[in-house]
């Protein structure tokens, strides 16, 4: 069973780590964290929280097509603040995203011709994620401060991409005390408290132009002004409205999680 979390006004979603009691496999699967996982309806994500002694663990990954979309081709910044602060301290910017995103396009033009439970399925997720640059970026605390790493380089720091019913997931560990053998580590005290953050990359919003002023001669019926064809789905001259369909959001989901000790 999964605990549904829904943001309340402008309160921050607080999540409590649960304490590792099962063996964790860094593979960018959820079978090890079954009733160990949050969904945040408001982010449209699913997320898993552990913690032994000496690390933290998470298991995270999207519910809808779109955020599958945007985190496999424009990847997925995770943000950590000790001081429990909203504000991006340090950063870990894995995946980096698709080094092919006009797989996505193939896709979209192979799935219309499917049917609706079709779309989507594993095997293309799969072939997408092997795409992925197999590389980190750590970010901060100084500002403009960026490494890059390789996956295999890692010490003390683990994560992996998978996925999880045909969309996107992935796993990360990482040290929770400062040890100069780790790659990066949370570097917080035992029963800490502190802020995560996942964001995206902003989505440019097209421009909205302003409607064309119609010609009096091609107003008809009524006074100037009126537009009778409106209110039968036309636009004047016999065009049909343009569908609106709702603009996709970039990811930035913000918690407070607590650690625990057993």
């Amino acid at each position: 069973m999964i605990a549904v979390i829904l943001l309340q006004g402008c309160n921050m979603i607080q999540l409590e780590s649960l304490w590792r009691d099962r063996e964790i496999t860094i593979d960018g699967n959820d079978k090890d964290w079954i009733d160990a996982q949050y969904y945040l309806k408001d982010y449209n994500v699913v997320l898993g929280v552990m913690n032994d002694e000496n690390f933290l663990y998470l298991c995270f990954y999207p519910t809808t097509q779109e955020l599958t979309r945007q985190l496999i081709t424009r990847g997925c910044t995770l943000w950590i603040n000790t001081e429990g602060k909203k504000k991006k301290e340090v950063g870990i910017h894995f995946p980096l995203g698709m080094q092919n995103p006009q797989m996505f396009e193939k896709l979209d033009k192979s799935e219309q011709q499917m049917p609706n439970d079709k779309k989507m399925e594993l095997p293309n997720i799969e072939k997408m994620l092997l795409t992925l640059p197999k590389e980190l970026e750590i970010i901060g605390p100084v500002r403009n401060d960026v490494v890059k790493m390789k996956l295999s380089e890692l010490t003390g720091l683990e994560m992996a991409v998978g996925a999880h019913k045909g969309l996107f997931a992935y796993e990360l560990k990482i040290p929770l005390y400062a040890d100069s053998g780790n790659s990066f580590s949370l570097n917080v005290k035992p029963n800490a408290e502190f802020l995560i953050g996942f964001e995206t990359p902003k989505i440019e919003q097209p421009k909205i132009h302003s409607k064309p002023k119609i010609p009096e001669d091609r107003i008809s019926g009524g006074e100037i002004g009126e537009r009778p064809d409106d209110e039968m789905g036309q636009m004047p001259g016999g065009m049909e409205q343009p569908e609106f369909t709702e603009r996709p959001r970039s990811l930035n989901a913000w918690m407070k999680v607590f650690l625990v000790s057993k």
